[in-house]
Formats: C-alpha cells, sequence, structure tokens
C-alpha cells in the first residue's frame, strides 16, 4: 500500500541534518528471535558495543537514546513480525521514545491498522498511543497501472499481456489484499515466469 516506500522517499528527500542519524531495520528478518534486534541495533547506534548478549545491548541502547547528542529516527519495517505472546520487545522499542530526554523517534510500519490497539494495549493503558497514519489499499486502477509497468519490464517487446488480463489481475488483489507487494511476490509473479517461456506472441 505504500507505506514503506513513501517512507523511504521522504526520508531521501531530506538532507540528513549532522544531529540526526537514520536507521532502516526490517524486522521480519527477526520474527523467529525479535531479541536479536537489540544485537542489530546496538552494532548500529553504539559508538563500542561492550556485550553482544541481547539484555546487554538492550540496556546499553536504553542508556545510549537519552545520553547520545544526536537524534535517532528508526524506520522499523513489518514490525508486526515482533509480536510474541507478551511482545517484550516491541513494547521496549516503543518506550525507548517515550522516555524522558530520549532522542529516538520510531516510525514503525505495520500491515494493520489496528495494529496498536490489538498488540500494544498497555500503550494504550498509559496514555502513550503513538500517532498513527492510515494508508489506504491500492485500488484496482493503481494496481493496474503497477502491474502493467512490471509487465513491460520483465519481458521482451515480443511479448504482451493484454489489458483485461491486468486488469483482472489486479481487480483479484485488490479484492483481497490491495498490497502490491504480495501481489508481485505471488500469483503475478508465477504469471510472469509463465509469460517469458511462451514463444512471441500476444497473450490475451
Amino acid at each position: 500500500t505504500g507505506k514503506t516506500a513513501c517512507v523511504n522517499a521522504v526520508l531521501s528527500s531530506m538532507k540528513e541534518a549532522k544531529d540526526t542519524r537514520v536507521v532502516k531495520v526490517n524486522a521480519f528478518q527477526y520474527s523467529q528471535q525479535p531479541a536479536r534486534i537489540y544485537s542489530v541495533l546496538a552494532e548500529r547506534l553504539l559508538p563500542r558495543v561492550k556485550s553482544t548478549m541481547h539484555s546487554a545491548c538492550c540496556n546499553q541502547l536504553t542508556d545510549h537514546v537519552t545520553k547520545t547528542n544526536k537524534f535517532i529516527i528508526l524506520v522499523l519495517d513489518e514490525i508486526d513480525q515482533l509480536v510474541t505472546k507478551d511482545s517484550s520487545v516491541l513494547y521496549q522499542i516503543f518506550e525507548w521514545a517515550l522516555l524522558p530526554e530520549s532522542k529516538l523517534i520510531l516510525l514503525a510500519i505495520a500491515n494493520t491498522m489496528s495494529f496498536t490497539s490489538n498488540e500494544l494495549k498497555r500503550l494504550q493503558l498509559k496514555g502513550c498511543e503513538p500517532e498513527q497514519l492510515y494508508f489506504a489499499p491500492y485500488s484496482s486502477a493503481q494496481l493496474a497501472t503497477i502491474l502493467k509497468s512490471r509487465v513491460e519490464a520483465a519481458c521482451s517487446g515480443d511479448v504482451m499481456m493484454s489489458s483485461e488480463a491486468i486488469e483482472l489481475c489486479a481487480r483479484r488483489i485488490a479484492a483481497v489484499t490491495g498490497d502490491v507487494r504480495k501481489a508481485l511476490d505471488g500469483e503475478f509473479e508465477t504469471l510472469l515466469s509463465d509469460l517469458r517461456c511462451l514463444p512471441p506472441g500476444v497473450v490475451g
């Protein structure tokens, strides 16, 4: 739905100030062991990592976000992947941004609009629910435009796909998720693979 692309576009259009540091992490890589993200953040943010133990890294980061002289913009994509039974890692990261004198600005990207109300209820109870910006799913027309550009880029000039076929794929995707990344990673990518195997001609 354009969330990650939008955030990246805004950040790339900004000239990073000397007193600001931007760190981007995709939480999908840590879905099996969410606490691993502490070590990753420690390596990227701390001038010196005293210990690679997850708990030690967490403590060092807690201290760092309040004492550093630079603002930290942490972009945490696919944050849904850090949900666990108690979501302790998620709560810890949000609480870093809420500490007195914290320099951390957290931009968390989730795939569900009810993420904070369903998964981070303790933030609501503390009156610390983060500000939310909702992204509407792509419409079938927008998806059709994106899919058409992908076909043109992926196929040779001798292989074409009719507008009707593209629009059918777009309508199916819009009806299910509206998530273009899932569309391109799923059935449409399979369709492109099939197209590359066809002899020159027009696919209807």
